[in-house]
Protein backbone atom coordinates (compact mmCIF):
# COMPACT_ATOMS: atom_id res chain seq x y z
CA UNK A 1 0.00 0.00 0.00
CA UNK A 2 0.88 3.69 0.04
CA UNK A 3 1.22 5.55 3.33
CA UNK A 4 2.02 9.26 3.69
CA UNK A 5 2.40 10.77 7.14
CA UNK A 6 3.52 14.15 8.42
CA UNK A 7 4.68 12.66 11.72
CA UNK A 8 5.93 9.22 12.69
CA UNK A 9 4.69 6.36 10.50
CA UNK A 10 4.62 3.13 12.55
CA UNK A 11 3.83 -0.14 10.75
CA UNK A 12 3.59 -3.44 12.66
CA UNK A 13 2.67 -6.69 10.92
CA UNK A 14 2.48 -10.38 11.77
CA UNK A 15 2.97 -11.11 8.04
CA UNK A 16 4.89 -9.74 5.05
CA UNK A 17 4.90 -5.98 4.40
CA UNK A 18 4.99 -4.46 0.90
CA UNK A 19 4.61 -0.70 1.30
CA UNK A 20 5.63 2.66 -0.11
CA UNK A 21 5.81 4.99 2.88
CA UNK A 22 6.74 8.66 3.22
CA UNK A 23 7.06 10.06 6.74
CA UNK A 24 8.01 13.53 7.85
CA UNK A 25 8.88 12.51 11.39
CA UNK A 26 10.28 9.04 10.78
CA UNK A 27 9.26 5.56 9.69
CA UNK A 28 9.29 2.40 11.76
CA UNK A 29 8.42 -0.91 10.09
CA UNK A 30 8.31 -4.15 12.05
CA UNK A 31 7.28 -7.38 10.33
CA UNK A 32 7.43 -11.07 11.19
CA UNK A 33 7.89 -11.84 7.47
CA UNK A 34 9.54 -10.02 4.58
CA UNK A 35 9.68 -6.23 4.13
CA UNK A 36 9.67 -4.84 0.58
CA UNK A 37 8.81 -1.56 -1.11
CA UNK A 38 10.17 1.90 -0.32
CA UNK A 39 10.52 3.92 2.87
CA UNK A 40 11.51 7.60 2.62
CA UNK A 41 12.00 9.69 5.75
CA UNK A 42 14.73 11.47 7.68
CA UNK A 43 14.80 8.51 10.12
CA UNK A 44 14.03 4.97 8.91
CA UNK A 45 14.02 1.89 11.14
CA UNK A 46 13.06 -1.52 9.72
CA UNK A 47 13.10 -5.04 11.12
CA UNK A 48 11.94 -8.26 9.50
CA UNK A 49 13.06 -11.71 8.38
CA UNK A 50 14.22 -10.48 4.96
CA UNK A 51 14.43 -6.82 3.91
CA UNK A 52 14.47 -6.02 0.18
CA UNK A 53 13.02 -2.51 0.47
CA UNK A 54 14.68 0.74 -0.59
CA UNK A 55 15.31 2.56 2.70
CA UNK A 56 16.06 6.23 2.00
CA UNK A 57 16.93 8.65 4.78
CA UNK A 58 19.75 10.39 6.57
CA UNK A 59 19.57 7.89 9.46
CA UNK A 60 18.72 4.32 8.42
CA UNK A 61 18.80 1.21 10.60
CA UNK A 62 17.69 -2.31 9.72
CA UNK A 63 17.70 -5.68 11.44
CA UNK A 64 17.24 -8.96 9.62
CA UNK A 65 18.61 -10.16 6.29
CA UNK A 66 19.36 -6.89 4.47
CA UNK A 67 21.29 -8.39 1.52
CA UNK A 68 18.63 -7.22 -0.97
CA UNK A 69 18.02 -3.80 0.58
CA UNK A 70 19.15 -0.41 -0.73
CA UNK A 71 19.89 1.72 2.31
CA UNK A 72 20.90 5.33 2.89
CA UNK A 73 20.80 8.46 0.80
CA UNK A 74 21.34 7.85 -2.94
CA UNK A 75 24.86 8.88 -4.06
CA UNK A 76 23.56 11.53 -6.45
CA UNK A 77 22.06 13.39 -3.46
CA UNK A 78 25.10 13.25 -1.19
CA UNK A 79 26.75 16.63 -0.68
CA UNK A 80 30.17 16.66 -2.27
CA UNK A 81 32.99 18.42 -0.50
CA UNK A 82 35.42 20.02 -2.92
CA UNK A 83 38.99 19.92 -1.72
CA UNK A 84 40.56 23.38 -1.92
CA UNK A 85 44.10 23.27 -3.20
CA UNK A 86 46.42 26.15 -2.41
CA UNK A 87 48.56 27.49 -5.22
CA UNK A 88 52.28 27.10 -4.91
CA UNK A 89 54.80 29.49 -6.49
CA UNK A 90 54.99 27.65 -9.84
CA UNK A 91 51.23 27.67 -10.47
CA UNK A 92 50.98 31.30 -9.42
CA UNK A 93 53.66 32.29 -11.95
CA UNK A 94 51.90 30.34 -14.70
CA UNK A 95 48.60 32.03 -13.93
CA UNK A 96 50.25 35.47 -14.00
CA UNK A 97 51.92 34.76 -17.36
CA UNK A 98 48.63 33.57 -18.86
CA UNK A 99 46.77 36.68 -17.74
CA UNK A 100 49.52 38.95 -19.14
CA UNK A 101 49.40 37.14 -22.50
CA UNK A 102 45.64 37.59 -22.70
CA UNK A 103 45.92 41.30 -21.92
CA UNK A 104 48.58 41.76 -24.62
CA UNK A 105 46.39 39.94 -27.18
CA UNK A 106 43.48 42.22 -26.36
CA UNK A 107 45.65 45.35 -26.71
CA UNK A 108 47.15 44.28 -30.04
CA UNK A 109 43.84 43.23 -31.58
CA UNK A 110 42.71 45.58 -34.33
CA UNK A 111 39.17 46.44 -35.22
CA UNK A 112 38.44 45.94 -38.91
CA UNK A 113 35.57 48.42 -39.26
CA UNK A 114 36.68 51.11 -36.82
CA UNK A 115 39.35 53.75 -36.65
CA UNK A 116 40.43 55.14 -33.30
CA UNK A 117 41.31 58.81 -33.06
CA UNK A 118 42.03 59.78 -29.47
CA UNK A 119 39.01 59.03 -27.33
CA UNK A 120 36.54 58.91 -30.18
CA UNK A 121 35.89 55.74 -32.18
CA UNK A 122 34.65 56.33 -35.71
CA UNK A 123 32.97 53.42 -37.50
CA UNK A 124 33.83 53.32 -41.19
CA UNK A 125 32.16 51.31 -43.98
CA UNK A 126 33.99 48.30 -45.39
CA UNK A 127 36.49 48.90 -48.15
CA UNK A 128 36.00 47.00 -51.41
Amino acid sequence: GLIVGSGLVDINSQHNVDVTAFGGGGISITAVGNVSGTAVSPIVSVSGDSITAALIGSSVSASGDTSGANMGVPQSNVTKEDAKVTDDASTTVVKTDDSEDEENKKKNKTIALAQKTGRVTVLLPQKN
